[in-house]
């Protein structure tokens, strides 16, 4: 009788033990599925958060930006896995407000917000109850394929799909605590907060010369005098505006020609500017400003285009297989209301190699201090319009005026 119990305790211990080493098994299969899947639903959702953000900066109110924001997203870096698979099934939406409705083509002016999706299927070992998809290549049948019950087939590997959805957009800002660069054209037209009364593509005074000269050949820029339009503001011909420390100092800097240099080649500031802010002018020329224009202007990685449309036609075109822009060509700057000096809103210009020349010189040359009638000094400076501010991007915001920064929020 003790022998029968000692091998009937032997045989229960062992078939405990069987079964136990199964359920360790199949514990450890669960934990591998879950891991896998938890790494692939982050990797796809940080691809539609990248995706998402980058073709937001698209979103310039043109007739084909949404076109180009799609192929940003559709075409942006997506592998995953180990760089061994691709998020399969992008899909692309945009709408005018934040909460939508999203639409894959709605009109392109106004649109600020794009949402992306993505997915991916991820092989299961352990999980086949959860699966959504047959065994083999991963492709979603119609209708799906019914999957077996958890843990009844734990060497049938299935798909699982995952999806992932990303929600950027342009919002708009009101104040500029860094960014600025120390310009502040004069509105031509106050009323026109979309614009300004400027022309996308048309060259803009920057820094007017004072009122005597004004009218005079080379010493304004070519929009202005297509708009007949001469600031009627002596404090135009402020040089700069001021945005350090009013009358102090800023980490050994002054409003004076060291700081100026700072603001343009660094975007050191300050000083914050908000709409509705009076403008605080820094009287007279710098002699550094042509050197720190020449030295963002250098910054740039595309020093070759001529004009802004030149200049994103090759950041929007992925064949293009030469140098493309980082955008230290574009400055921000404030733009004042003539009557008052206050802030009216902010924009975008493209910087040329001639923003100061006014006799010949040019950034790339030796300085561009002379003007055509040999006065000795720049006056006016010229910059290309480009739209509405985008911070810290390499085009211009959506087409409704105001200052934007891309923000992903869902």
């Amino acid at each position: 009788m003790g022998l029968r119990r000692r091998f009937r305790s032997k045989g229960f211990v062992l078939i405990a033990a069987t079964v136990m080493a199964v359920v360790f098994l199949g514990i450890l299969g669960l934990a591998t599925d879950l891991g896998r899947m938890y790494v692939a639903r982050n990797e796809l959702q940080a691809f539609t958060d990248a995706a998402a953000t980058a073709a937001a900066r698209h979103l310039d109110g043109s007739d084909t930006s949404l076109t180009h924001a799609r192929t940003e997203a559709q075409n942006y870096p997506n592998k995953w896995n180990f760089q061994t698979a691709n998020v399969q099934n992008i899909q692309v939406t945009f709408a005018e407000l934040a909460n939508g409705p999203y639409a894959a083509s709605p009109p392109a002016a106004g649109v600020k917000f794009v949402r992306v999706q993505g997915e991916t299927p991820v092989t299961v070992y352990f999980l086949p109850g959860f699966s959504t998809l047959a065994p083999g290549p991963p492709v979603l049948p119609s209708p799906p394929v019914p999957a077996p019950p958890a843990m009844m087939l734990f060497t049938i590997a299935r798909q699982h799909l995952l999806r992932a959805t990303s929600t950027s957009g342009q919002f708009q800002i009101t104040t500029f605590s860094e960014g600025l660069v120390p310009y502040s054209p004069d509105s031509i037209n106050p009323a026109d907060l979309a614009n300004y009364g400027y022309v996308p593509g048309q060259m803009f005074t920057m820094r007017w010369p004072p009122p005597g000269q004004r009218s005079q050949p080379n010493d304004w820029c070519d929009g202005d005098q297509a708009a007949n339009f001469i600031s009627p503001s002596p404090a135009s011909q402020r040089g700069f505006i001021d945005i350090g420390d009013v009358g102090g100092n800023y980490g050994g800097y002054t409003g004076g020609a060291a700081f100026i240099r700072q603001a343009i080649v660094s975007n050191i500031q300050s000083h914050p500017l908000a709409i509705g802010d009076l403008i605080n002018p820094v009287p007279g020329n710098r002699e550094t400003e042509s050197d720190a224009l020449r030295e963002r202007y250098g910054q740039d990685a595309d020093t070759v285009s001529q004009t802004y449309d030149q200049y994103l036609s090759k950041i929007n075109n992925p064949a293009w297989s030469g140098v493309r822009g980082n955008g230290r060509r574009l400055m921000t700057v404030p733009i004042n209301d003539p009557a008052n000096d206050v802030v009216l809103g902010y924009a975008n210009f493209f910087i040329h190699n001639d923003i100061c020349s006014m006799g010949g010189d040019s950034l790339l040359g030796n300085g561009g201090q002379g003007n055509a009638q040999g006065q000795g000094g720049m006056n006016a400076c010229c910059a290309e319009y480009v739209g509405p501010a985008l911070v810290y991007g390499r085009r211009s915001g959506s087409r409704v005026g105001g200052a934007y920064q891309v923000r992903l929020f869902q």
